[in-house]
């Protein structure tokens, strides 16, 4: 084998493994995508009821687990809500929760959306 040869093979092998990542990464996307849209709605509800019965601690574990769902998309204002929400939770105080859970929920529904648009159009 002559080295030219060598780094046509190497070359190859390169482009090979670098699209078997991108379709792994691309299978994983999905299933992280599936995973959300599994677990989201459940700990949604889970905060707007927490919230309704003025729960701090549990407001401040559900806001928590969604906050480390939407923040794995890159959703800064989604993000941004859960985190002053995970806050008045953990500080037992829940004054101005209402604007910052309708700035939350509006945003994972355009996450939500964003996500299953980015899904019909992998199919």
């Amino acid at each position: 084998m002559t080295i030219r040869t060598c780094h046509m093979w190497i070359e190859q092998l390169a482009a090979q493994s670098s699209a078997i990542a991108a379709m792994q990464d691309t299978k994983l996307m999905e299933e992280i995508i599936h995973l959300y849209h599994e677990s989201c709605p459940d700990l949604l509800r889970d905060l707007l009821e927490s919230a309704a019965r003025r729960d701090a601690g549990a407001v401040y574990r559900a806001s928590h687990s969604l906050k480390g769902m939407v923040a794995h998309f890159g959703a800064p204002a989604a993000t941004q809500a859960l985190i002053d929400i995970e806050a008045m939770g953990r500080a037992g105080r829940l004054e101005g929760l209402e604007p910052a859970l309708r700035t939350a929920v509006a945003e994972i529904g355009r996450l939500t959306e964003a996500l299953s648009r980015l899904l019909r159009d992998a199919a």
